[in-house]
């Protein structure tokens, strides 16, 4: 219990701080630490302009050898090509990589939130047409949640959720072990071994996928791994489809 008043005491002290910063100095840009645009909580315009010109929205591709949909359809391209499909933002790479690590590790979330509103402008509309029943955020373990005290992933879904329609359901997926962090993980096969069974359907959720058809949100896909074994337990209960949408692919 103890802990727990610690804890919060030490989130409301660092809002505290925050707010005071910004009465001793008006916000800048994330990127380059100019002024904002009129209107904009996060960017300036060449920052915006920047960012928007490199990252254009990406139909489906196969997560795991980074193929177009259309041109992976009975080719075989890798053993698990039909499972899932991604759609990303951008490329995991130039200032796409400072902000998403601002956002995942230091506590940027209005950054998150932006990004992820400027990626549906771009990708909204075609994710409105599969018609999706869910979202779901890529789970993390209890104790990674409680020391980072948010999950990127839900932060993101969150917005996915209201912009397309679909259900926000957070509690159905959940890590059964504590993983290593994928991105200190050099080699592909130990990223596997790494998530594989991690996660698991909550049973008392008593969500039925049989059928539906359910999107899977992630702030970064590299290899797949992780949002294959997310959605191992989905496709074990037959829905009529399950696709992914993530900010970034690093594949």
């Amino acid at each position: 219990m103890i802990k727990g008043i610690l804890d919060r005491s030490g989130v409301i002290a660092r809002g505290i701080f925050e707010d005071f910063k910004q009465l001793l100095s008006p916000p800048l840009c994330i990127g380059c630490d100019g002024d904002l645009a009129d209107n904009d909580p996060v960017f300036c315009e060449s920052c915006l302009e920047s960012l928007k010109s490199k990252c254009r929205g990406v139909r489906p591709i196969c997560p795991f050898c980074g193929r177009l949909d259309s041109t992976r359809k009975n080719n075989g391209c890798c053993s698990r090509s039909s499972a899932i499909r991604l759609y990303y933002w951008g490329r995991y790479e130039d200032e796409m990589v400072e902000y998403i690590l601002k956002f995942k590790f230091h506590g940027v979330l209005e950054l998150g939130i932006r990004l992820t509103n400027e990626a549906l402008n771009q990708l909204g509309e075609l994710l409105r047409k599969n018609d999706y029943d869910y979202v779901i955020p890529v789970p993390l373990h209890g104790r990674r949640q409680r020391r980072r005290e948010y999950n990127q992933s839900e932060i993101i879904a969150r917005t996915v959720s209201r912009t397309i329609g679909a259900e926000y359901i957070p509690d159905s997926i959940f890590r059964v072990r504590s993983t290593k962090q994928q991105a200190k993980i050099h080699y592909e096969n130990e990223r596997w071994e790494n998530v594989e069974n991690a996660f698991s359907l909550l049973s008392k959720k008593g969500v039925d996928f049989v059928g539906r058809r359910v999107l899977i949100v992630d702030d970064i896909v590299t290899t797949g791994a992780t949002v294959y074994e997310v959605s191992r337990p989905i496709r074990e209960q037959n829905p009529d489809r399950v696709d992914v949408f993530s900010l970034a692919y690093a594949g």
